[in-house]
């Protein structure tokens, strides 16, 4: 249970990693981009620190 929950978590992580990735590509505004790499920072951070 606990580990179908924190799959369905991730997928939707990631999902919204390939939407801001998406977007970007697609971007020419520089601030964009570096709220871009500021999220993904923070999802790198967060993957780890979530329970098995």
């Amino acid at each position: 249970m606990h580990i179908k929950v924190n799959n369905y978590l991730n997928r939707d992580i990631f999902k919204k990693i390939k939407t801001l990735i998406f977007n970007n590509l697609f971007s020419k505004n520089k601030k964009k981009v570096f709220f871009f790499k500021k999220n993904l920072q923070i999802y790198k951070n967060v993957l780890p620190l979530q329970p098995q």
